[in-house]
């Protein structure tokens, strides 16, 4: 009984020290900015305790920028305790390492660059019309479920339609135009125990940079340019249950004032705006005021040029595939035939 009671008792101990292991492969795409650094990209990712890695097939998809692409498949290794990051060349058997400091250091001196930038240079007509040409209104928020029991990439979901809209007084015409960020988002429940070592990962990795996981990477410069809109939005966002399977957002704003300012028509007066933002959001950028209503913004938002709209940004991701179970853990070392590039 006394060994019996040892071997459970070393099992248990075994069980407790085995770090948590997940595989999962997710693809992104994105118009980009106004219709600049559109892309597409695949990722699989392996995460084993403190180490994780990636292995990513990146392309630009516009006309110019698809010619910049990286060649091959771009694999990094990251590690927690030893606070490095490995990239690695296949062709040529090297790899360069970089430590979390000097990685912190290149965030913050980007950081820096771009707030200066957006400062002391125009940032282009449309972006100026956005954000320095209006009066804004306080943004109006709805976060809804609106399907449920949906299958996504094999997994079982629920939809939610998250909106934010914003009617803004153009200074110079007194005409009115809307904004909305939009965010349709499939939530799974049985994967929150599997993607919550992801999650646990990539807070402990934003941590030891010193930045939240909300203000890096991709929601970096939506963030910095839409404050308001996205914030609102994101924290409501959070009290969905599950975990984010697909999310497809979108960010538009109507172009009324600019088409006035251009001499299409005459300025419209003070009324005659009023009803034409609220035209926009209860016919065509809304999704505040039912189901039905929330379709026909999707449509339209995916369609913009139908409402006269700019679209600002798009970006779909999603999950394709996720397991648990082993991982070989030399995939998180650097192959002893390749050379560090000096």
């Amino acid at each position: 009984m006394r060994k019996m009671f040892f071997v459970v008792l070393l099992l248990f101990v075994f069980v407790q020290i085995i770090p948590a292991q997940v595989t999962f492969e997710t693809a992104m795409t994105s118009n980009g900015f106004y219709g600049n650094g559109a892309y597409t990209s695949t990722t699989k990712t392996f995460i084993q305790g403190d180490a994780k890695r990636t292995e990513t097939e990146f392309k630009f998809t516009g006309a110019i920028m698809k010619h910049l692409s990286p060649k091959g498949t771009e694999i990094e290794i990251t590690r927690l305790d030893k606070n490095v990051f490995w990239k690695f060349n296949d062709k040529k058997k090297e790899y360069t390492e970089i430590p979390f400091a000097q990685m912190k250091d290149m965030i913050d001196s980007g950081t820096s660059a771009m707030q200066g930038t957006q400062q002391g240079q125009e940032t282009g007509k449309e972006q100026e019309a956005v954000e320095s040409e209006y009066e804004w209104q306080e943004p109006k928020v709805e976060v809804k479920k609106v399907a449920s029991n949906l299958n996504v990439n094999g997994f079982n979901c629920d939809q939610y339609l998250g909106t934010v809209t914003t009617v803004g007084k153009h200074k110079q015409t007194g005409v009115l135009d809307t904004m909305l960020f939009k965010s349709d988002i499939w939530s799974s429940k049985s994967l929150l125990n599997d993607m919550q070592t992801a999650n646990d990962f990539e807070k402990r990795l934003a941590e030891a940079l010193g930045f939240s996981v909300e203000d890096s990477r991709s929601f970096a410069q939506l963030m910095s340019q839409y404050k308001d809109q996205t914030e609102t939005l994101m924290n409501e966002m959070k009290k969905i249950d599950g975990y984010p399977i697909k999310t497809d957002m979108n960010y538009t704003v109507t172009n009324h004032a600019m088409k006035s300012s251009q001499g299409e028509g005459e300025t419209e007066s003070e009324e005659e705006g009023d009803q034409i933002a609220l035209d926009d959001i209860k016919g065509s950028l809304g999704g505040l005021f039912g189901k039905k209503l929330a379709q026909k913004a999707s449509e339209k938002v995916a369609k913009p040029e139908s409402t006269g709209a700019v679209e600002i940004f798009q970006f779909v991701s999603e999950v394709k595939n996720i397991k648990s179970g082993s991982i070989d853990s030399q995939m998180f070392e650097v192959p002893g035939n390749y050379k560090l590039k000096k």
